[in-house]
């Protein structure tokens, strides 16, 4: 394709946000979005840029976040197959292209375009895999890593990382450092972030300041965990796990003075950008107070929801608490019941047991159910739940009154 001159800096552009995309940076996945978007030095390309602002907003990139919803109201969707893109990406891939036998693979892979098949992701990325592509080799090692598809398998994982990483590639190093560090090799673990860390890779950044703050196969230095978490603001600024553990420094007075307000303030930042746990802190901050931050219940549901909204069980939980006992709603055991059991839907024990109180007090206006009450119970005591063992039992007792 001939670009006219003007289009020259967008496609120079195109390829340098490309390799930073490609590499887990949010802010070049928004941009690589907005190019094939706006069809600036590329041709328009709504798939492509659907992808790209997909993958921004997985990393919590707010921007990005709110173009997709924005375009998912006008009809566009990353989800519903584009038949003829589909159909002309397997072509390539038969062919033999690299680059489209990782993207169909990464199709399969999430079901995004496709349906979900990780049979025939592996068999796509495996093809570009062995013909020397660095990131096909890192999605072969996530395959293993996470067991999807094939058993898990620490040391296939291992393998492709490497492989990856002999390219260079700071996504496959990343990897390489977390499987060392899980089996508390922290300063090989160290060794590898590092080299991560030479590209711009903010997660390894935060990793290497977690070593230092908890002195990992480091001396513990929380001047240099600072110095590389405000590294990996300054690497990816729509990466939120760095401010989050900022703010926990804080909230927890490691290596710095105990300030709650502080504490928020980087929590709003990561919050912001998408970060669950930043979110949730800030409900359970807000519902609870702090020092010197102020009990607001309005203020923390609304953070709850923004965590919910990302399927944190933990906040959907909270949430039903909150509409049980009334804490800043109008109290309404059916809303409860709703949020129970979207936490229930993620395996939450203690959603499981508040289900069951509220079918063994009845709810909603509704008559006791003792057989339901006992069957959530069971499963909250499968779980562990130690409560719930006692309620278990009370539901074949003659009742001794309610639990609230």
């Amino acid at each position: 394709m001939i670009y006219i001159d003007e289009d020259e800096g967008y496609v120079k552009a195109l390829l340098w946000f490309l390799k930073a995309a490609e590499q887990g940076n949010s802010d070049a996945q928004y941009k690589v979005a907005m190019l094939y978007n706006n069809g600036q030095g590329v041709e328009r390309d709504m798939s492509k840029a659907m992808y790209w602002y997909d993958q921004a907003a997985e990393r919590g990139h707010t921007t990005a976040i709110d173009s997709l919803a924005f375009l998912k109201s006008h009809g566009y969707t990353s989800t519903s197959p584009d038949v003829d893109r589909i159909a002309d990406l397997i072509a390539k891939a038969d062919s033999g292209d690299k680059d489209a036998q990782v993207e169909l693979g990464y199709a399969y892979e999430t079901g995004k375009g496709l349906n979900q098949d990780y049979t025939n992701a592996m068999k796509y990325y495996r093809k570009a895999a062995n013909r020397g592509h660095a990131m096909a080799q890192y999605r072969m090692g996530i395959l293993y890593r996470f067991g999807r598809g094939v058993n898990k398998n620490y040391d296939m994982a291992s393998e492709w990382f490497k492989k990856a990483d002999e390219q260079d590639l700071p996504v496959a190093q990343c990897q390489l450092g977390l499987l060392a560090c899980s089996s508390s090799r922290h300063s090989s673990g160290m060794t590898y972030f590092l080299k991560a860390a030479k590209h711009g890779h903010a997660a390894s950044d935060v990793h290497i300041a977690k070593l230092y703050l908890n002195g990992e196969g480091v001396r513990q230095d929380f001047e240099k965990a600072i110095e590389w978490l405000r590294k990996a603001m300054e690497d990816d600024a729509g990466y939120g796990v760095a401010p989050f553990e900022m703010g926990m420094m804080y909230y927890q007075g490691r290596g710095v003075p105990l300030n709650y307000p502080k504490a928020e303030e980087w929590f709003v930042k990561a919050g912001n950008l998408g970060n669950v746990d930043a979110q949730r802190s800030l409900g359970i901050m807000y519902r609870d107070g702090r020092q010197g931050v102020s009990q607001d219940s309005a203020r923390a549901m609304e953070w709850f929801h923004k965590a919910a909204n990302q399927y944190d069980k933990e906040s959907q939980c909270t949430i039903g608490a909150m509409y049980d006992n009334g804490e800043g709603v109008v109290r309404s055991s059916s809303k409860a019941m709703e949020w129970y059991l979207k936490a229930a839907d993620q395996g939450h024990a203690e959603a499981y047991f508040c289900i069951g109180v509220l079918y063994y007090d009845g709810w909603s206006g509704l008559p006791r159910d003792l057989v339901k009450a006992k069957g959530w119970f069971n499963k909250a005591v499968s779980e562990g739940h130690f409560e719930a063992k006692e309620y278990f039992y009370k539901c074949d007792e003659p009742r001794q009154g309610s639990y609230y």
